[in-house]
């Protein structure tokens, strides 16, 4: 005989399926995304869906109470966010990243998304995927889940990304720069202009983007960004000039200036095979001096590394004057002895021996391109110019970056003993001090 507990759980089961199994953080979580009547925006996409995520969450702050979740964007990270809304949030915008199968269809139906946007889809995360395909199977879930009424942004020139139109009965918004679309986007640097102005026309009349971006491929970030905006009702305008104030992301291919020092071009939040060179097409664009690309590790590649760390070196030392390769696969350059012997290649195994080699070698005038993946955190490199680092562990585990963490200033051994410090309450951390 059933007893009386299971029976209502059986109950609630039909009503809400797997609903009452779940965590209570994931089943509140659940509840205030239920209780809200904000615009839901999920930002999914191999490459630029956190500037998109970011540049979109800044324009719409500018025109109504906004909240969002970017960088951090897995379930536990999302659910924190749904349970901090407030009633007066009217838009929610949210980096829906994937690791694995599954991740995007539990991601969707905890959030119920009422605007999904797609950027573009490359082989990442290969060990899970296996191949572009399998990345559009997993990402053109958010398009399956958008909400009755509301939307789907996609990006045309990506033939799997254009092809999830298909994958819902909603409303379907597309841009590209070079195939048919509903917002046709053109980018490019005007003379005497450091940052890329975008155009972008569409059904919402014509748009001139003035932006603070030192790349071109920022465009796709650019135009996602205001077509969504442009889609829920913010006036062109509007977009116009929040996207013009907007300063860039963190570690995305941003200038760092030193003080008596090099100028640095920080990249080192991902570096994805797909688009790595787009990074390089990019540096070699800006004016300086005597240019430097330092590289660490490249991330999401199937196959042999050795061509990959060939290939990146050829097209690196056609972009700059010198090449620096860090970190375990620095011997797979392939450099001839001559660019070894006259210092256009150079290897070392260890950050700390890059930053002391340029601390040496370099002067006021040159600009150097620090990436790759984030793990080596090469931006300490920049830091060490002006700031006494002295955090030098390759392999600390920390997933953001150098200045997100903001102990570089301390001996890694110390970390530890220092969050637990400051994680005391203030009188606490008073009484040690005395």
């Amino acid at each position: 005989m059933s007893r009386p507990h299971s029976v209502v759980r059986r109950g609630l089961r039909r009503l809400f399926g797997t609903y009452v199994e779940q965590p209570i953080k994931h089943r509140t979580a659940s509840l205030a995304r239920m209780r809200s009547g904000a615009e839901f925006i999920c930002i999914t996409g191999s490459s630029g869906k956190s500037t998109t995520a970011v540049l979109l969450a800044h324009i719409l702050a500018g025109h109504a109470p906004t909240e969002s979740q970017i960088f951090a964007n897995t379930r536990p990270a999302i659910e924190r966010c749904l349970r901090r809304l407030s009633s007066r949030t009217r838009c929610v915008v949210l980096e829906t990243g994937v690791g694995q199968k599954g991740d995007m269809e539990t991601l969707s139906r905890l959030v119920r998304p009422t605007v999904g946007v797609v950027t573009l889809v490359t082989r990442e995360h290969y060990s899970s995927f296996r191949s572009r395909e399998g990345v559009a199977a997993e990402k053109g879930r958010l398009v399956e889940a958008i909400q009755p009424g509301g939307f789907a942004v996609l990006n045309a020139d990506d033939d799997l990304v254009a092809a999830m139109a298909g994958r819902t009965r909603e409303r379907v918004v597309t841009l590209a720069r070079h195939a048919k679309a509903d917002y046709r986007v053109t980018a490019g640097f005007p003379p005497r202009s450091a940052g890329l102005l975008v155009g972008v026309e569409g059904p919402r009349g014509v748009l001139s983007l003035r932006t603070r971006f030192l790349a071109d491929h920022f465009w796709l970030a650019c135009a996602a960004a205001a077509v969504t905006a442009l889609e829920l009702g913010v006036p062109a305008a509007l977009v116009a000039e929040r996207i013009e104030g907007f300063e860039g992301v963190q570690d995305r291919f941003g200038l760092f200036e030193t003080a008596d020092g090099p100028r640095f071009v920080l990249d080192t939040a991902k570096a994805p095979w797909d688009t790595l060179f787009l990074s390089f097409d990019a540096f070699a664009r800006l004016e300086g001096g005597f240019k430097r690309i330092v590289l660490g590790h490249i991330s999401d590649y199937p196959g042999n590394p050795v061509p990959k760390y060939r290939d990146a070196y050829r097209k690196a030392a056609d972009c700059a004057d010198q090449v620096i390769f860090v970190g375990d696969n620095a011997h797979r350059s392939r450099a001839d002895a001559e660019a070894v012997a006259s210092g256009r290649f150079i290897g070392f195994p260890a950050v700390r021996d890059v930053a002391e080699y340029l601390r040496r070698a370099a002067t006021a005038d040159d600009l150097i391109l620090l990436k790759g993946s984030r793990n080596l955190h090469l931006d300490r490199i920049a830091l060490a110019w002006d700031i006494d680092v002295n955090c030098w562990n390759d392999q600390c585990g920390m997933s953001g970056g150098c200045r997100d963490c903001g102990l570089y200033e301390h001996p890694f051994e110390d970390h530890a003993r220092i969050r637990k410090q400051q994680r005391r309450p203030g009188w606490l951390r008073r009484g040690s001090e005395a």
